[in-house]
């Protein structure tokens, strides 16, 4: 029901690309998270009822996954080095 990717520098493209439309063709794919490592950033894709695909993006604030998970943003970026 839910992928999680933590973007690399040297994987996103592919994360981005090739990988997501094929995480697209899993049935019980309900949501797709991507979830940024040089900056505080969080985006999903939420597989609506009519099939299509909603995008979501964090960089502030709260963002919560259709499980009911919550994450603050900042808390979550906390131990981030400063760019």
């Amino acid at each position: 029901m839910l992928i999680v990717e933590v973007l690399s520098v040297s994987t996103e493209e592919e994360d981005r690309g090739n990988r997501w439309q094929h995480y697209q063709l899993i049935p019980s794919l309900m949501e797709y998270v991507l979830v940024s490592q040089t900056h505080p950033r969080v985006e999903s894709y939420r597989r609506l009822p009519s099939g299509a695909w909603e995008y979501r993006d964090t960089t502030e604030g709260t963002t919560q996954l259709l499980s009911g998970a919550t994450f603050d943003i900042a808390t979550l970026y906390a131990d981030l080095p400063a760019a």
